[in-house]
């Protein structure tokens, strides 16, 4: 060992030793320069598959070379975002754009941390990256978050910047698909785009500004309107002669042309039209029809058939269509409940999926095809799950919801009319308020993992940082400070990215957070749970001109068809402003009541429903501003005085808030600010009264501030707050419930996690909100509901300050004799009625208080309680007794 170490450092070897120092470095170099090398080789071979249209093979290739700049330049480097949109880019000329989507945003992430305004290059890789990413959202239906992204690049984007006319294109785009509403802005931003692209005689662009143009009016179904716009386009596109680079619109455009003649009852014209596209495509892609641009002439070319009634041709061409957008769709089709979700993920345009098989399924049912249509509406029940999946934003699938419901509810009437209840109940619980229970579940998922409280406490930290960023957003964006608006727009984006990092992270740790079955529960769980209950219930729900109510009691479900036509509609919003008014006069009454008459003679006497039967009702649509038991029934009282009522947003909801089982170590706080700063103040001796019934705690005046109250109200079981709340008209405004120094909005609630079993919003309109078809009244009561209170005793319109006390009042007494909530409010309001008369008898002064969900809280305590009492006293006695023959024996 000793000669080794000698001979080593040794004269002769010391000169090896240099060399060798001397060398390392070099060779570094040379690795560095070696390794460049094998980064730009594989990023070219990579580029010459993409330029050849060879889009998986390019995608393996940018693997390699993404793998190799993460080693070369580390992961947050230029070089290494330009993989990440490599990839992304191939994703999106495949149409997989949920891979795309996630590409995309890495890249965008990394490069936004580069932002410099004067650097140019870095600019256009942000514009084309904010681009692409927009599309990706906006395919995969996440619109409200695809309009984010084009509103944060158009702030950084200059309005000669040649990308400005594409951005307010794909943002119209998107706003044409988000809804009807939103459809005159995007006729705006396109206008301007087209006017800009004439001017810089970009005469393609143009065009597919016409094309986009035209898809708006046909959505608005101002059909001629749409294919003179069409027209348009496809004239410039055929001027400019080069069909290399028109083909693909050129087919688009056609078919839309050949669509628009369809609408325009111009049958033979659209015929001869969309076969024309077809020939197109044939010529550029082959006789064998496996592209996406095959897709849109052969699918309206169905709706062609479809309206002429030539089901046959138009299933057909449907089904051609369908086989260019989902991957096997013949052996699917016939088999649809065998399908992995997983392999949902192959198909490309899922929205346009969903439409053409919808559309197929009527044809089928037109045949008398019912077994076939049921598969059909199966499958598209699974891509519908699938795509919902995809999507980040409640606000994007809130719109889905609504776009879904049509298909649900017709699929629930078609059970109906094949007498297949159980469908029918599955169909409408997945059309209803299924956002919220996808929540409750996921909440429910994390108190099962039983997540660190850290881990709990940061992810309610990042969504309410999140909330305060799009607030701050808002007002800088009316404020119109664009430097502002700029930086929260991007801050919004990296903090969404964190969330997901985190969810992320949760999911690998603790995987059942995420791996809850989302489906709804089945129809024997909730006959199961009102047998436990003794309740019966209505479960209403609108197609059409139609209600449909399905009574469902412990062992039957019994469906009541009703038409509800434009006038029956118009009566009911009569009654509702009636009932809600405070100011009434002799003649609005006696016309409140005619309508309250008729109304309880369409939807409930036809239901045969016994006195005193408890009853759970689910409404929909306008249904939702009803106080029931106000209804006058044919013994001329109200409903009340015959049947106790509660509400439900849906089923499912139902009984996933019945599984909550809060335990907070409190038992009530009372919120009670009584003044404001821009508001009334609230003077009622109700809260202190309520804290003395209770013997609970009391916060009012300053101590009743939003900071005390969201630390202080995760530990008690009963919230009761008596304040102001409101309804703001204006757009983007959300629903508020005033604290001492600040209101709190909606949003904020959604981030809180509370423990309260019972929580009583004793303020003016917290049931209310906007109405989303599918989803349900988007209202402060929801709001805690989302945060995990299984019950909310709520409003309908702005209440009167005096009758609330009284009514709360007697509410608390009955509650505190042990009566569960539904209850105690029926008897509270049933009490207010022997205690008043005439005008304080009306409805406006005692219906707008409703209980929704399920009744959780009671005073009582529980039976095990009870018999841990009695074992007591039985072993008190028994040691009593012992003790006495001890002392008779001594």
């Amino acid at each position: 060992m000793y000669r080794y170490h000698k001979g080593f450092y040794s004269h002769g070897n010391s000169r090896i030793f240099f060399f060798i120092l001397l060398f390392l470095p070099i060779a570094k170099i040379y690795a560095q320069q070696t390794d460049s090398i094998d980064i730009e080789n594989s990023h070219q071979k990579g580029l010459s598959l993409f330029n050849n249209l060879q889009y998986y093979e390019a995608i393996q290739e940018w693997e390699q070379t993404l793998a190799l700049r993460q080693k070369y330049y580390g992961e947050n480097h230029l070089e290494t975002a330009r993989s990440y949109f490599n990839i992304g880019a191939s994703y999106s000329n495949l149409e997989l754009d949920s891979d795309s989507k996630f590409f995309l945003e890495k890249a965008l992430i990394i490069r936004l941390n580069f932002f410099d305004n004067k650097d140019e290059k870095l600019i256009n890789h942000i514009i084309i990256n904010y681009k692409l990413l927009g599309k990706a959202l906006k395919e995969t239906g996440d619109f409200d978050q695809a309009l984010f992204i084009y509103n944060s690049c158009l702030e950084k984007i200059n309005q000669n910047h040649k990308q400005y006319p594409n951005i307010l294109k794909y943002k119209a785009q998107t706003l044409n698909s988000k809804g009807v509403e939103f459809q005159n802005d995007a006729i705006d931003l396109l206008k301007k785009s087209n006017s800009i692209f004439k001017s810089q005689k970009q005469f393609y662009e143009q065009a597919k500004t016409l094309n986009d143009l035209g898809n708006v009016y046909y959505s608005q179904k101002a059909y001629q309107k749409a294919l003179n716009n069409y027209k348009a386009s496809f004239d410039i596109l055929k001027e400019i002669n080069d069909y290399d680079i028109t083909y693909n619109n050129i087919i688009k455009v056609s078919s839309n042309l050949g669509d628009a003649y369809t609408m325009t009852s111009q049958y033979e014209q659209a015929e001869q039209t969309l076969l024309s596209s077809i020939k197109i495509a044939k010529e550029v892609y082959g006789e064998t029809p496996i592209f996406p641009d095959y897709t849109l002439p052969y699918s309206l070319l169905g709706d062609l058939y479809k309206k002429t009634q030539d089901y046959e041709k138009a299933i057909r061409n449907y089904d051609i269509a369908l086989n260019n957008t989902i991957l096997n769709f013949s052996d699917i089709a016939a088999h649809p409940s065998d399908i992995n979700l997983n392999e949902l993920e192959f198909i490309g345009q899922k929205s346009d999926a969903i439409e053409i098989l919808f559309q197929r399924a009527q044809c089928l049912e037109k045949q008398g095809k019912t077994k076939e249509t049921f598969e059909n509406l199966k499958f598209i029940d699974q891509i519908i799950l699938s795509l919902r999946h995809d999507i980040e934003t409640e606000s994007s699938n809130l719109i889905w919801a609504q776009d879904t419901r049509e298909i649900y509810a017709y699929a629930a009437q078609l059970a109906i009319k094949e007498k297949l209840h159980e469908d029918a109940f599955d169909f409408i619980e997945k059309s209803k308020a299924v956002i919220l229970f996808e929540n409750l579940l996921k909440a429910k998922s994390e108190r099962i993992a039983n997540l660190p409280d850290s881990t709990r406490t940061k992810l309610s930290g990042i969504k309410q940082e999140i909330t305060y960023l799009k607030e701050e957003l808002m007002y800088s964006i009316l404020e119109e400070n664009k430097e502002a608006s700029n930086q929260f727009r991007d801050q919004i984006f990296l903090k969404r990215n964190e969330l997901k990092n985190l969810e992320h992270a949760i999911s690998l740790s603790a995987p059942e957070v995420f791996s809850l079955q989302t489906n709804p529960f089945q129809l024997n769980d909730f006959q199961k749970y009102l047998s436990q209950q003794n309740t019966t219930a209505i479960n209403f729900f609108r197609y059409n001109n139609y209600i449909t109510a399905l009574v469902i009691d412990k062992n039957n479900i019994t469906p009541f068809t009703f038409n509800i036509d434009t006038t029956f509609q118009n009566e009911i919003l009569d009654y509702i402003q009636i009932i809600s008014s405070p100011k009434n006069t002799k003649e609005s009454l006696e016309k409140s009541k005619k309508l309250s008459i008729k109304i309880y003679s369409n939807l409930i006497q036809p239901l045969n429903i016994s006195n005193n039967q408890q009853l759970l009702i689910i409404p929909d649509g306008i249904l939702q501003f009803i106080p029931f038991e106000a209804l006058i029934t044919k013994n001329n009282q109200y409903l009340l005085k015959e049947n106790p009522v509660h509400y439900a947003y849906s089923a499912s909801v139902q009984l996933q808030l019945n599984e909550i089982t809060n335990k907070a170590s409190k038992h009530a706080l009372i919120i009670s600010p009584k003044k404001y700063d821009d508001l009334p103040d609230l003077n009622s001796s109700e809260a202190p009264l309520i804290r003395d019934i209770l013997n609970g705690y009391l916060l009012e005046m300053d101590s009743a501030n939003s900071g005390i109250f969201q630390r202080e109200a995760p530990s008690y079981q009963l919230l009761h707050l008596s304040t102001h709340a409101a309804v703001p008209k204006e757009e983007l405004a959300q629903p508020w419930i005033a604290l001492n120094d600040r209101k709190v909005k909606l949003p904020e609630l959604y981030n809180m996690n509370l423990n309260a079993q019972l929580v009583t919003l004793s303020a003016c309109e917290t049931a209310n909100g906007a109405l989303v078809e599918g989803e349900g009244v988007m209202s402060l009561a929801r709001g805690f509901s989302y945060a995990g209170v299984p019950q909310v005793i709520t409003s309908l319109w702005e209440v009167n300050e005096n009758s609330t006390a009284q009514i709360m009042e007697y509410f608390y007494h009955e509650l505190s004799k042990g009566e569960k909530p539904s209850k105690a409010l029926h008897l509270a309001k049933l009490t207010y009625l022997e205690n008043n008369s005439l005008s304080k008898a009306n409805p406006y002064h005692w219906a707008a208080f409703t209980a929704w969900g399920h009744d959780s809280y009671s005073t009582k305590p529980s039976k095990k309680y009870w018999i841990f009492g009695l074992l007591g006293i039985v072993i008190l006695g028994c040691i009593f007794f012992l003790s006495k023959r001890g002392i008779k024996k001594q």
